[in-house]
Order: C-alpha cells, then structure tokens, then sequence
C-alpha cells in the first residue's frame, strides 16, 4: 500500500525587515535583516526583476530600493511564497544631501478614498527615473536626485473604453517631501510627449488645464497633449524672429505644440 505525506505549511519565523538609518558613506550596506525559520531558507531578491539568493542584498549607492523576499521549504515543508509571487517586499532607503524621498498618496476623484494598483512614475524628458505601483492604500514612495521632474500617474479608465488615463504633474524634488494625488471624475488626460533626440524637458501646468477644461465642458471626455521636440536653428519655425528678440543670447529652439481634445474636437 502507498502512503503519501504532504508537507505541512511552514511557519515563517523571523521575517526579513528593513534595516532603518542608512546613509551614503560610500560603503556597501544590506539593505534588510535576514530572515530565520526552521522550516526552509529566505530566498532574496533586489529590484521586480534579476536573481533570486540566499543572501541578503546589500548596496553602497544613495537611492531607493525594493527587496523581494519568500521563504523556500525545507523536504518537510511548503514554500510560502515563490519566485513568481513573493511572500512580500521591503522598501529601503540611503539618504544623502543628493537625494530626497517623495512619498504621498493617490486618491479617486472624492479626495478621500484611496486608489490601489496605481502606477506612478518619476519623469525627467523621456528617461523613467524610478517607478512604483500605489498599495491597498493608494500610498506610494521612493528617492531620486534633488531636480526638476513630471510625476506621472497612470490608471485604467472605469468607464465604458478600455485605455490608460494619464495625469501629468509638475515637481521640484528639493528634500523628502508629500505630494498627494486625486485623480480627475471622467475620462480626463494630461500628457507630455517627447521627441526623439531631445534632451529632458519637463513642464507644468498640462493637469490643472485638462481638468479646467473638463469643469467648462459639463464632464466630457479631456486629453490635454503638449509635444516638445529640440530643433535645430534652420528647421525651427520662427527662428529669425526668435534671434532678433533675444540678440546676442545663447538660444536653443524647441517646436512645442500643445492639443487639446474634448470629445470629438480638437484644437491646437
């Protein structure tokens, strides 16, 4: 006769957790404590993506980091978690002057009700500086340079159309700061579009223009788009009439086009 014995769950022990205080001094530091179970071995990984270890991720750069983390069984015992959906994660920061934290929360359009599975993500011109995904709170954070960004906010419209809406924020990244999001009623879109070549720009004003618009038009659907592309001086329009206003200046020419579409009109 076969007998069969399954594993039994395992019990997690000591849970990895955030090593707290850290700060840039130019050597390498582990971000998390190491888990302890008698049940199996803590498997780590750095990041959403790259390989998982044994060993406890440790780093020397300022910034913000995410530690993924399950608890691989031992002959006797289930894994709780896996490499394809983690037991949990960690979120760790090394402060420096150079480096500031901004965290807030995004919430629906009554202010009040948290929004989860929202991704927000940090923009300078067309490079993704660093992204993350709002928790069953709506609460999001990390760390980048000191500078000049565009939060960008991405969700999926609950109304009739399948498509992403987009909110497009201006920020000055000066010291660990709050900045709560509440994101437009209706099927509202600020967006910033870089062209190919041209270096980081950034720019504000495009959500509170979009949402305006919306509160004239009585709640119809608003995409605000403004392009930004770096000419040279030859092939950008009104070039002549730009140098003579600003004689004996320095000058570097960008077409830029702002659209605005409500409903089924558009204008520029």
């Amino acid at each position: 006769m076969n007998v069969t014995i399954q594993k039994a769950d395992a019990d997690a022990g000591e849970v990895p957790l955030a090593v707290t205080g850290l700060a840039y001094d130019g050597e390498e530091k582990a971000l998390v404590t190491e888990g302890k179970s008698e049940n199996g071995i803590y498997q780590y990984r750095l990041g959403p993506v790259g390989e998982w270890s044994e060993m406890v991720p440790s780093v020397k750069e300022a910034g913000f980091y995410t530690v993924y983390f399950y608890l691989k069984g031992d002959k006797n015992h289930k894994d709780a978690g896996s490499e394809g959906a983690p037991k949990g994660s960690i979120s760790i920061i090394i402060s420096s002057p150079e480096i500031s934290t901004l965290s807030g929360r995004v919430f629906q359009a009554d202010g009040a009700t948290g929004r989860e599975g929202i991704l927000v993500r940090l923009m300078k011109g067309n490079e993704e500086v660093v992204k993350t995904m709002t928790s069953e709170e709506g609460r999001y954070q990390f760390a980048a340079e000191n500078g000049f960004y565009n939060l960008v906010v991405e969700w999926e419209n609950s109304g009739t159309k399948e498509e992403v809406l987009t909110k497009t924020l201006f920020l000055k990244l000066e010291g660990d700061m709050e900045r709560d999001v509440v994101l437009p009623s209706g099927e509202v879109s600020s967006i910033l579009e870089i062209g190919e070549n041209t270096r980081a720009v950034v720019a504000g004003g495009l959500d509170e223009e979009a949402e305006e618009i919306q509160n004239e038009n009585g709640g119809k659907e608003v995409t605000v788009t403004m392009s930004v592309e770096e000419k040279e001086e030859k092939a950008a329009n009104g070039s002549d009439e730009i140098k003579e206003l600003a004689a004996d200046k320095k000058l570097e020419f960008f077409d830029i086009t702002v659209q605005k579409h409500e409903g089924t009109d558009r204008k520029k």
